[in-house]
């Protein structure tokens, strides 16, 4: 009697360990199904935010005041990314694009004078985008080229000259409502031998960027400059702020491949200057400008 009841005891002990099991295994395939639904949407959203950042639009900030009064620093924009292609994933060649930058157009493009990755480059391994190995300090790098934004004033094959900080585009005077110049000093051109500044030779000078390393003739050049014709796949772009703009006049002729986007809207502004009293946020917002289309 007393067997059969030990059995019996034994049976019981055994089902209820083979239903305890069951339920730990229940238990941890459902936080490995809760865990797995977490990566999964974390990771669909990295590839959809990743996605839109490099085909649709891009959150950009003005840094500096090349575009006053256009844009101010501490304004916040929307750039549309689409409307001249994406290489986000396909190197310097752009893809999918619906036009080419116009005259008039206010463009985010990368620096043309940063490098691909950090320097010295042997310091340094891609991993992924902007992140970096360090070989130096075994430990991760962030790197990427400084965006500009700039206005779209000659296209390719166009003759762009500058006189006495008046415009000329294929002879003619480019006149625009956004200009400004806060210095009513007007640089004279450089005076050299005639035989320097020939168009062939200013042309060359130009596009090979040796104003940036000359800083006389880099002043020369800000209030008359040219002619120059702007080469093939290349545009030429300048800052709004046109006594206090680091722009074509200086580097170069702009690769289209290097152009992000087109500046559409203001979405935040604020006035970094005042901080007075610190409390006080709303009156840091320039609010009439929340909102403004761009052009």
């Amino acid at each position: 009697m007393s067997k059969s009841r030990d059995k019996g005891r034994d049976r019981k002990r055994r089902h209820e360990d083979e239903a305890a099991d069951k339920h730990s295994r229940r238990a941890g395939a459902g936080r490995r199904s809760i865990l797995r639904e977490y990566v999964q949407s974390f990771a669909i959203a990295i590839f959809l935010a990743l996605l839109i950042r490099g085909f649709v639009v891009q959150a950009f900030k003005i840094p500096s005041g090349s575009m006053e009064q256009t844009l101010l620093i501490g304004d916040f924009l929307l750039v549309n990314k689409f409307l001249y292609g994406s290489n986000f994933l396909f190197g310097r060649e752009k893809m999918l694009a619906i036009r080419d930058p116009v005259p008039g157009d206010i463009l985010v493009f990368r620096y043309p004078y940063d490098p691909d990755v950090p320097q010295p480059a042997h310091n340094y391994r891609r991993i992924v985008g902007p992140i970096f190995w360090n070989r130096s300090t075994n430990w991760f790098h962030f790197y990427s080229p400084r965006d500009y934004i700039k206005r779209c004033v000659a296209v390719e094959d166009q003759t762009i000259e500058i006189r006495d900080k008046q415009v000329y585009v294929d002879g003619v005077l480019v006149a625009s409502d956004h200009t400004r110049h806060a210095d009513r000093r007007i640089i004279p051109p450089l005076a050299v031998a005639d035989d320097s500044v020939s168009q062939v030779r200013f042309q060359r000078a130009w596009e090979s960027g040796e104003f940036l390393q000359a800083t006389s003739m880099t002043r020369s050049v800000r209030d008359n400059f040219g002619p120059v014709t702007v080469p093939a796949g290349q545009i030429f772009v300048m800052g709004d702020n046109r006594d206090n703009s680091l722009d074509s006049r200086f580097w170069g002729p702009l690769d289209k491949n290097l152009v992000k986007g087109k500046a559409m809207i203001i979405y935040w502004s604020w006035n970094h200057h005042r901080v007075r009293p610190w409390f006080a946020i709303w009156n840091k917002l320039r609010w009439s400008r929340i909102g403004t289309l761009i052009h």
